[in-house]
């Protein structure tokens, strides 16, 4: 119940029809038995500096953020926590008195998905990234810190695909723009928006009748759960990872952020999966799941 003492947590951004973040935070929040309500309002980049002014004043412990603010609110932050400054990207802020600090907590949450759902080393291993947009480089950043072999960047749009590249030269893991390649041990992340809207079986790779062992397939889209990407890949004996635990990492990290203390991932997990199966998270005509927002 909200009370005279509730303070708030808002999420940010537009649209924002696809967000289970409401759903996650409000159950953490009540579980915790913390007076705390999380709420989203649709925000366009050019109010987002009054909006992060604003909130503070009205009692506001912090915000999430996703498309299309990450990349505008780096600007407006009184001090960056790693790797936001890395990443060029935030998508957590915690108010404290007038300042603001930013997160992102996007990489890290892809790690812990990864150690808890797969659990092997990523040190060494080869990885075929699709996609060039903020998941990807997220994700590319992620790997990067666990001293993988070498990156592989396949995007449309090479131009894009090389900006990525070139943020990562400051890593000591191998990073160039190529073709689709497979190699044993080899981790696939599919980083783009592809096979995320209802009814839509589209697939940005066409997978080998013959897959070397010890692939990986990850797919950061997590509405549908099986996409078409990591269906044809279990049809072949691959090993999958969707993108619902990064998702649920993302809002553990960022509930730790606000509240300094850790929720209950067993609970974040079971109401996304509710929420998912019933899809009243979703309005009619937005966008089910992005693999770059909250």
């Amino acid at each position: 119940m909200i009370g005279p003492g509730t303070r708030t947590v808002w999420v940010l951004g537009s649209p924002l029809g696809h967000t289970l973040s409401p759903v996650m935070h409000n159950a953490a929040y009540r579980a915790m038995g913390l007076d705390l309500v999380y709420l989203p309002a649709r925000v366009e980049s050019g109010d987002l500096r009054a909006v992060l002014e604003g909130l503070p004043r009205l009692g506001a412990v912090g915000c999430n953020l996703t498309l299309p603010l990450k990349q505008a609110a780096l600007a407006l932050m009184t001090r960056l926590e790693p790797p936001a400054a890395e990443l060029g990207a935030v998508n957590t802020v915690r108010f404290e008195g007038r300042s603001r600090v930013g997160f992102n907590t996007d990489a890290q949450g892809w790690l812990r998905s990864w150690d808890e759902e797969v659990g092997q080393s990523l040190e060494g291993r080869p990885v075929l990234l699709l996609g060039a947009g903020g998941a990807a480089r997220a994700v590319a950043w992620a790997l990067a810190s666990r001293r993988v072999a070498r990156i592989q960047v396949v995007n449309r749009d090479s131009e894009r695909a090389r900006r990525l590249v070139a943020s990562l030269a400051r890593t000591e893991v191998p990073c160039r723009v190529g073709a689709v390649e497979f190699e044993p041990d080899m981790v696939v992340v599919q980083a783009t928006s592809v096979g995320m809207v209802p009814g839509d079986d589209a697939t940005c790779l066409e997978w080998p009748e013959e897959v070397p062992p010890g692939v990986v397939a990850c797919d950061l889209v997590y509405r549908p759960r099986q996409t078409r990407f990591l269906r044809e890949a279990c049809q072949r004996g691959v090993r999958t990872l969707g993108g619902l635990g990064m998702l649920v990492h993302q809002a553990a990290l960022a509930i730790e952020v606000f509240t300094g203390q850790s929720p209950c991932l067993a609970l974040l997990r079971r109401v996304a999966e509710e929420a998912l199966s019933s899809d009243r998270c979703t309005a009619p005509g937005v966008d089910p799941g992005c693999a770059d927002g909250c």
